[in-house]
């Protein structure tokens, strides 16, 4: 009979958190091989490498026409996602060619393309006009050949003019989000020391909780992973990280948060949403404060991110960036920073999806970046 797991010290984060190398918060654009480049006479964009985008499927085709939903969920691999930078009810209402801009700057690549089309989004019900960043926020493009195909989804993001800037994703069934929770309130710091006491307070829940243990066992028994369910709780919190976001809040005043991050234990998005639901719904306090759980969260407007607000946005600081660049930072702010207590009944998670695919195995290869 094997010996009981030991749980160790959960403050302790040496040699964590792991995974790391598969943690889309980490990843940058034309990732893999290199393909055929376009030629050099196309229309000029910014050529960089970027942040990595990954918008999961549930975001991709939230609110679009059941119709187009049907056709690129049986044939994925035919379509292209092309999500602008800002999408949203105000970008299509102010850019109503916005789809046949995007297919004759592809088409000024000079690739094979096959008789590329690009779909404007097709909503399933009416969007709510007074939200400028409403979805669907997703264009649909078909035709691209080989090569193509390969160029768009390896380059990812094109920054063509301010009012034409796009990225080009798949429709990936097994992208998943690594965002777990937003946590603020008093507690929130960006010491070291305050880190790594909330994540023990975190793991030390989770880790005898009885619900959580119970999924970590059924998730992760059938992949193989780990011996008993108390190992099985402790290995699912191996690749927990907390980062510290600057953020203000409605009134402008400075209010960071922690943003806990983890690499997903399913790709079952039903059991996906129970994990989340029981990480968020714990209590943990650190020191005389207890955390608050996603009463603040960070999403950007421009790039679709869940993990910066849109004020500190990434991509227009990127050298050479040819598209939009916000005019008012404390506009943005205001618009898309603050309580995040409304939500859209029986949507799924927020964070239930974006970022890299779980398919493959789990790995648990420690890399320390402290």
């Amino acid at each position: 009979m094997a010996p009981p797991f030991i749980f160790p010290n959960p403050c302790d984060m040496t040699g964590l958190p792991t995974n790391m190398e598969e943690n889309p918060i980490h990843q940058k654009s034309q990732r893999g091989d290199t393909p055929t480049l376009p030629q050099t006479t196309s229309t000029p964009f910014t050529k960089a490498i970027f942040p990595r985008v990954t918008v999961p499927l549930s975001a991709l085709l939230a609110n679009l026409d059941e119709q187009l939903v049907k056709i690129v969920t049986d044939a994925p691999d035919k379509f292209i996602a092309i999500v602008v930078f800002n999408a949203g009810n105000k970008y299509f209402r102010e850019h109503p060619s916005a789809n046949l801009e995007v297919r004759r700057f592809v088409k000024s690549l000079g690739l094979p393309d096959q008789n590329v089309t690009v779909a404007k989004p097709a909503s399933k019900n009416k969007p709510n006009q007074r939200r400028e960043f409403e979805k669907p926020w997703t264009m649909i493009m078909a035709g691209a050949g080989p090569e193509l195909r390969s160029f768009l989804l390896w380059h990812q993001t094109f920054a063509v003019t301010p009012t034409l800037t796009f990225s080009a994703l798949p429709f990936d069934e097994g992208a998943q989000s690594w965002v777990i929770m937003n946590i603020s309130g008093d507690a929130v710091d960006d010491t070291r020391e305050a880190k790594n006491q909330a994540m023990g307070a975190i793991k030390v829940y989770l880790w005898y909780n009885a619900k959580f243990r119970a999924l970590a066992d059924r998730c992760l028994a059938p992949q193989n992973i780990g011996e008993s369910t108390a190992e099985r709780a402790y290995l699912a919190t191996m690749s927990y990280d907390l980062a510290y976001v600057e953020t203000k809040d409605n009134q402008g005043n400075d209010a960071p948060i922690w943003q806990l991050t983890g690499k997903p234990i399913t790709t079952d998005m039903g059991r996906h949403k129970e994990y989340l639901n029981i990480i968020r719904g714990g209590r943990y306090m650190v020191g005389l404060h207890f955390l608050e759980i996603e009463r603040r969260f960070v999403d950007c407007a421009g790039c679709k991110s869940d993990t910066h607000p849109a004020h500190m946005c990434p991509f227009p600081r990127t050298e050479d960036w040819m598209g939009p660049v916000p005019d008012n930072a404390e506009r943005f702010l205001k618009r898309m920073e603050g309580n995040s207590g409304k939500k859209e009944k029986d949507s799924p998670p927020r964070r239930g999806g974006k970022g890299s695919s779980s398919k493959g195995g789990w790995k648990t290869v420690t890399r320390s970046r402290r």
